[in-house]
């Protein structure tokens, strides 16, 4: 299942907090061709029309 790390940012300032997002990613071992935020516009645009 793919996955987007989001900061669910409400002010500019909190997109800082990316990195967090970014570390449990890593501490779970998630893989990056399963991180949506690593695509290319390509590979986005082709799941979506895949999983519509």
């Amino acid at each position: 299942m793919p996955i987007a790390i989001n900061t669910d940012a409400h002010a500019i300032e909190q997109l800082d907090y990316m990195n967090i997002g970014t570390k449990y990613a890593q501490k779970a071992w998630l893989k990056k061709e399963l991180i949506v935020n690593t695509w290319s516009k390509e590979e986005f645009e082709t799941f979506i029309r895949k999983n519509k």
